[in-house]
């Protein structure tokens, strides 16, 4: 990679930002599944259970959110390292998740209340499932923003919607893309199990495997990287700013 994947672009800080985190998770790729198999482990089993015994799917959920929290969680404490230019800053791992753990718990309650609002608000879910769809969206960088930066819950959520703020269009377009990839890791496996006569348990675990297992980390990197471009960014906007203040005006000519 001719460029740090770290490094900003202060006028469009998104530009080939799935790029560049696919550059970061092709030569990973061996500890990013390692690490996704042993924190989705617990996930897998839970969801084969529950899917065995048709029990409620709300701890699927719970399950499957946690693995990612944690999953995110280390990738932001410890990036993957670029093939040349400066390495990101690591953080300790338990420092990492007692950091984020209180943010998680806002994120979860969040995610819960769209996920389940149709059980409890019938064909009014949209009143709970449109805002909890925006506050998630805002909130998208939470995670890495208490981890790398040392912020409690409530700073984070305001520090991720500052950074967010101003770049709607570009991580809507990110999102959207990087949804794409889901949907084809996700639709493939489904398709090749959709055998008339299979258990109907692998038409649920096999396709959660699938992401969970190949999809996870890279969102977990591309949220990371997302976070230090919008930050480079802010950063050098606020610079930029503060220098101009502090040059004053230009003197007038001499008549």
């Amino acid at each position: 990679m001719s460029e740090n994947a770290y490094d900003h672009a202060v006028n469009d800080p998104l530009v080939g930002v799935l790029r560049d985190a696919w550059h970061l998770y092709r030569p990973n790729a061996a500890r990013m599944l390692l690490l996704a198999a042993a924190l989705y482990a617990p996930a897998v089993v839970v969801t084969t259970l529950i899917t065995v015994n048709r029990a409620s799917t709300t701890w699927c959920y719970v399950a499957d959110g946690l693995a990612t929290f944690l999953l995110i969680t280390v990738v932001a404490a410890r990036p993957p390292p670029p093939r040349e230019g400066t390495r990101p800053m690591r953080v300790r791992l338990t420092t990492a998740v007692v950091r984020a753990a209180p943010a998680a718990v806002i994120l979860a309650a969040t995610c819960l209340a769209m996920i389940r609002s149709e059980s409890f608000m019938g064909h009014f879910e949209f009143v709970v499932a449109i805002p909890a769809i925006y506050l998630m969206f805002i909130w998208a960088l939470t995670v890495p923003v208490v981890v790398i930066e040392d912020l409690s819950a409530l700073p984070g959520l305001r520090r991720s919607w500052h950074l967010l703020r101003g770049h709607g269009s570009a991580v809507v377009d990110t999102v959207a893309k990087a949804y794409g990839v889901w949907i084809l890791v996700m639709v493939v496996p489904i398709l090749l199990i959709s055998i008339p006569g299979e258990p109907v348990v692998l038409h649920w675990v096999i396709p959660t495997i699938a992401v969970d297992l190949c999809y996870g980390p890279f969102l977990a990197i591309v949220l990371t990287l997302v976070y230090y471009r919008l930050a480079g960014a802010r950063s050098a906007a606020e610079r930029d700013a503060h220098q101009g203040l502090d040059a004053g005006p230009e003197p007038a000519p001499a008549a």
